[in-house]
């Protein structure tokens, strides 16, 4: 059974407080009839008197009070903190999510720079490497080029001087061949003229030199042969 209680508009139930309902006939008059309100400022002791109420009850609606203030706060508790984590879990993410961003953009610019950084040491590294190589072919080059210039240089030079060289004996030989001709003819001449002019008799020189050329007289050769003979030679 259930009423009204004049205490701030609660309900209790009579059973669960330990109280039994009358069955008298103003008990049935009273709990038939709505009671009024407590408008008078009495006592809640004094009103439940009137209602035919016992301390028990009185009791039962004060210790009812603390308890749903009691609740109340507990709810409104339990929902601040609900709302206060649900604030710095968003929070949370929000910075969790901006923090992510701002790495993933530092990120992609150290990517970014990196890359241009390497593409543009390869380059200069490309193009160090490709001058050095030229610049050491082409003192290679030239090195080459003057060496065999110098060889070459050296060679006809070598050759002319060989040429030069032979030349100049051939000529000397054909000189000195020439001059010991005419050496020799001209010895010969003067001694033949000589021979001719100091013997008595031209025919005794005459017939040995026709017997040496010529062999149209064979006779035994004497000492003027051999002297004739000696001088022709030399």
């Amino acid at each position: 059974m259930r009423v009204n209680s004049l205490y701030q508009g609660l309900t209790i139930d009579l059973p669960r407080a330990g109280l039994k309902p009358r069955t008298s006939r103003s008990e049935s008059r009273a709990s038939t009839t709505r009671p009024r309100r407590h408008t008078s400022g009495k006592n809640p002791l004094e009103t439940c008197a009137t209602f035919n109420f016992n301390e028990a009850c009185v009791r039962d609606q004060l210790t009812v009070i603390p308890e749903s203030i009691r609740c109340s706060f507990i709810a409104a508790a339990t929902t601040a903190a609900v709302l206060v984590v649900e604030i710095v879990v968003v929070e949370v993410v929000v910075v969790v999510v901006v923090v992510v961003e701002v790495v993933v953009v530092v990120v992609v610019v150290v990517v970014v720079v990196v890359k241009v950084v390497i593409v543009k040491m390869v380059v200069v590294v490309v193009v160090v490497v490709v001058v050095v190589i030229v610049v050491v072919v082409a003192i290679i080059i030239i090195k080459v080029v003057v060496v065999v210039v110098v060889v070459v240089v050296v060679v006809v030079v070598v050759v002319v001087v060989v040429v030069v060289v032979v030349v100049v004996v051939i000529v000397i030989v054909v000189v000195a061949v020439v001059v010991v001709i005419v050496i020799v003819v001209v010895v010969f001449v003067i001694v033949v003229a000589s021979a001719f002019t100091a013997l008595p008799r031209k025919e005794k020189l005459l017939i040995p030199c026709l017997n040496l050329f010529f062999l149209k007289k064979k006779r035994k050769f004497d000492v003027d042969d051999l002297l004739i003979l000696f001088f022709f030679l030399a």
